[in-house]
């Protein structure tokens, strides 16, 4: 057939449809009411004939006909099933036309959220609606470029919002990396960005000097401060711990036995269930604590309901009554552990972020649990309990609590 006479092709004699052979089994099949359609007649693998529709004209021309049928039969000489082949190429462009940015980023919030606490989920969520979804909700995932990104960012940057965009921008990497891993694209477009927007200036949390730690251990001890505080503060700085994480601790979960803290997966900031080796120290200030918390299940109780724990604010506003409001924080502990073990150690990367349970970081969640990164991690949280109590020669705070 050549292109006119497709064009001008009708039905005759009043029939209701008639086909016009192109060859090699490619048809053209026109209805009465003018409706055009090319159809490949091929033979199956069982041995019946059979005909695949390959669209209508004149969306589809001869020669994209042409090209479609030859397409085919090249499968079909390889041995395959030419229907079966059929409707794997329309799931799969279905498919590809349906995953948009939205869709994709829906899949990964309903993963992601169940990983997380509440509080943060609700993060995720709110930064999707504010500064994604409305930006590129609509474009297909496989159609997104970097470019594409930065034009959506650049409002936010332009109004100082310089923290929201390096968050929001980490977030859709994570989207990016999700649908990569889903087999939904080949790459992440999305890299760091780290060099294409200002940088914001972070204030990290105040923290005394490593220097000032004995002078601050000390002053802790010799301080009017309730007992109890003192000893979370001790507790929450040779655990390395989170506040909430400490704050909330119960009974139930520690096994002195083992001498192990199964902190549980609900409270944990990570969502991992941490397993925190108990030092010789540690297990003193719980001892001492012991006796302070008046039957509750937690370890810290409130000073109000024992069925109630010690607020996580607790710490800071203890600091703030000695006069060290801005210059010390609660979160400020981990950060003293960190660069010691750091600056003056010689344990691997990977064990002090375990001991942090900084499970973002590359390898630390495959390690998280691994008996041999336990011991190791025990190794370095028993030297870290070590250095505090020689900073200030024994000189504690259970020491002073009568049992």
């Amino acid at each position: 057939m050549t292109a006119k006479a497709v064009e001008n092709a009708k039905v005759t004699n009043g029939k209701i449809t008639q086909r016009f052979l192109d060859g090699k089994g490619l048809y053209l099949t026109v209805r009465k009411s003018g409706a055009k359609t090319w159809q490949l007649r091929f033979i199956k693998p069982d041995g019946r004939e059979s005909n695949l529709g390959l669209g209508r004209y004149p969306e589809v021309s001869l020669l994209d006909a042409r090209k479609k049928a030859a397409e085919l039969r090249k499968l079909k000489a390889q041995g395959k099933d030419l229907a079966v082949e059929q409707k794997k190429q329309k799931l799969e462009v279905k498919r590809q036309a349906c995953n948009t940015v939205k869709k994709i980023a829906e899949m990964w919030l309903e993963t992601a959220s169940s990983r997380v606490v509440k509080k943060t989920a609700e993060g995720y969520r709110q930064k999707l609606n504010l500064h994604i979804l409305p930006k590129i909700g609509d474009v297909p995932i496989h159609d997104v470029r970097a470019a594409m990104w930065i034009d959506a960012m650049r409002p936010l940057e332009n109004k100082g919002k310089l923290e929201t965009v390096i968050r929001t921008t980490a977030l859709f990497r994570r989207i990016m990396n999700f649908a990569v891993n889903n087999d939904y694209i080949t790459h992440n477009p999305i890299g760091s960005m780290r060099d294409v927007f200002k940088s914001p200036t972070r204030a990290n949390f105040a923290c005394i000097d490593i220097s000032e730690l004995p002078d601050l251990l000390t002053m802790v001890v010799q301080s009017t401060m309730r007992p109890a505080n003192k000893l979370l503060f001790e507790f929450q700085l040779h655990t390395l711990t989170r506040s909430r994480e400490s704050t909330g601790a119960r009974w139930e979960e520690f096994s002195f036995d083992e001498q192990i803290w199964y902190l549980p997966a609900e409270r944990a900031k990570n969502k991992l269930m941490h397993k925190i080796p108990l030092t010789a120290e540690v297990i003193s200030i719980l001892k001492a604590a012991k006796s302070l918390c008046r039957g509750s299940e937690y370890v810290f109780p409130s000073r109000t309901s024992l069925k109630k724990h010690v607020h996580s604010e607790t710490l800071n506003a203890a600091f703030k009554r000695l006069g060290l409001g801005g210059k010390m924080t609660s979160h400020g502990t981990r950060s003293l552990g960190s660069t010691t073990l750091y600056e003056r150690t010689d344990f691997e990367s990977v064990v002090i972020e375990a001991l942090l349970s900084h499970t973002d970081r590359d390898g630390i969640r495959d390690a998280y649990n691994r008996n041999k990164f336990f011991q190791k991690r025990k190794r370095a949280l028993e030297w870290w309990s070590l250095h505090i109590v020689g900073l200030t020669h024994g000189l504690t705070s259970y020491s002073t609590i009568e049992l």
